[in-house]
């Protein structure tokens, strides 16, 4: 038997429909489809990127400053490179202890209150589990060699494995990780300083957490009082594209991003005298800062 019978309930049944189409409608266009298509669907960065879902707004890299193209945002519909997704991030091995995920950078669902960043509220920072970072901080030298410790976690299925940890910071404050900078050492010899601070480090991941520390690496102290580092581990090594800090199309397997805001307190005037060398040019003396997040 139909449910509906007659003129009226022919009626009934249009209304009904129309009211349903129109519900769907409304429902499909207040939320973004990279929300509509994931549940928290992997791990994603949180530095702040000018290429996002608020179309239009862009993001700065710090506070009265340039826009930031970090890629951090993973949507293959939006210009720009893509941001690393983790698919499965407590799978294998991640940074820290623990790990969050998200359907996107700028999206929810999210294991957090939020999402990892906003660029209409012009928030980021906001994953709730970048937790790899000691409390000692971190030195920088000016033109020297620094290292610093941080803890990784393995899946307590596996066996002892390999992955690879990748470290970048912007060095010189202009919101991406892709530069190659130069300065003069203590003895006044130029070095050649990369924003990929730390490139493929291999690390032993056993079940639990793990203490690691990154090799030496040469620095610049950053004159902004603030820098953002990434910190990423996959299973595998990265390749020479990845040097601004962005991810494959299809994402990582495994793994975890964090993105890390360090800061720290203006150092003294007199560490900030640029020195004269001999054939006339300046140089910074080779001075170490302490920095914390």
């Amino acid at each position: 038997m139909s449910m509906f019978s007659g003129a009226a309930g022919l009626g009934r049944a249009l209304r009904g429909g129309i009211a349903a189409i129109v519900f769907l409608m409304l429902f499909s266009f207040s939320i973004p489809a990279r929300a509509q298509d994931n549940a928290a669907a992997g791990d994603l960065g949180d530095a702040p990127d000018s290429t996002n879902h608020d179309a239009g707004n862009d993001m700065h890299a710090y506070p009265g400053t340039g826009f930031a193209n970090y890629p951090t945002v993973s949507d293959p519909n939006l210009p720009g490179p893509q941001g690393p997704r983790h698919l499965d991030p407590a799978g294998r091995s991640w940074l820290g202890g623990a790990v969050s995920d998200e359907a996107d950078a700028d999206l929810m669902p999210d294991d957090d209150i939020g999402p990892n960043i906003s660029a209409f509220s012009q928030t980021a920072n906001r994953d709730g589990a970048d937790d790899s970072l000691g409390d000692e901080g971190i030195w920088f030298a000016r033109c020297g060699k620094t290292s610093f410790s941080y803890t990784v976690s393995g899946a307590a299925a596996l066996e002892p494995h390999e992955d690879y940890v990748n470290i970048w910071l912007d060095y010189n404050g202009d919101g991406d990780w892709a530069d190659t900078l130069h300065c003069r050492d203590s003895a006044l010899v130029v070095r050649e300083v990369r924003e990929w601070a730390v490139r493929n480090q291999p690390v032993t991941v056993a079940a639990g957490v793990n203490a690691v520390s990154t090799p030496q690496f040469r620095t610049i102290v950053p004159e902004l009082g603030a820098t953002w580092m990434r910190m990423t581990i996959t299973a595998t090594t990265l390749p020479a594209a990845a040097q601004d800090g962005r991810g494959p199309a299809a994402g990582h397997s495994f793994g975890e991003t964090e993105d890390h805001l360090l800061t720290t307190a203006p150092p003294a005037s007199a560490d900030k005298t640029a020195q004269q060398a001999s054939d006339g040019t300046t140089f910074w003396p080779d001075v170490a800062y302490y920095r914390t997040y």
